[in-house]
């Protein structure tokens, strides 16, 4: 099972605000049986235009590397 969640914040290739979806994949064992960590990230501008800064993207660096839902 896998949860998509959008995050959103200021892009400087655009210079202003954007919105990434980022997937989260099921990471649920016995001990934690809530845990998802990150996955892939989808940027609409990257996917459509190539994103020079894709590698260091503000706002997937402000993305959370695990959620406990």
């Amino acid at each position: 099972m896998k949860i998509i969640r959008s995050f959103s914040g200021f892009c400087p290739t655009l210079n202003k605000d954007n919105t990434i979806n980022v997937e989260y994949l099921d990471a649920r064992s016995f001990d934690n049986d809530n845990l998802f960590i990150k996955g892939l990230a989808e940027c609409e501008y990257h996917s459509n235009f190539n994103c020079p800064i894709a590698n260091d993207c503000p706002i997937l660096k402000t993305v959370p590397e695990k959620l406990n839902l």
